[in-house]
């Protein structure tokens, strides 16, 4: 899920550096549409690499995940203006992240 997560949060910013037309930079909290997406990028490439560390059984992996999940979800719920169903869409996925590290934790490499 942290992957998912990581994949869309690049996408996402991305298409907010872009300036995509599917955005409503009006109704963002503060900031540019391109400062979200520059956000959502650097978040989105943290989690992909914190993914990583998950993947490889890394015990610190699962503390980071909480961590990053929980800012990329106050970061959408800011964010949530601009794109609401993509931003509710990524909510969920952190929730369900934060969730699964919790209660389960790292689990041992193969």
């Amino acid at each position: 899920m942290l992957v998912i997560g990581g994949a869309a949060n690049s996408l996402y910013g991305l298409g907010g550096l872009v300036q995509d037309e599917h955005f409503i930079p009006e109704a963002l909290l503060f900031g540019a549409l391109t400062f979200w997406g520059g956000v959502n990028l650097v978040i989105g490439a943290i989690q992909l690499g914190v993914a990583l560390l998950l993947w490889n059984g890394i015990p610190s992996g699962a503390t980071l995940g909480i961590f990053v999940a929980g800012v990329n979800a106050v970061a959408q719920m800011m964010a949530i203006g601009a794109y609401p169903a993509w931003s509710a869409a990524v909510l969920a996925i952190d929730i369900l992240v934060i969730y699964a590290l919790a209660v389960h934790g790292p689990q041992e490499a193969a």
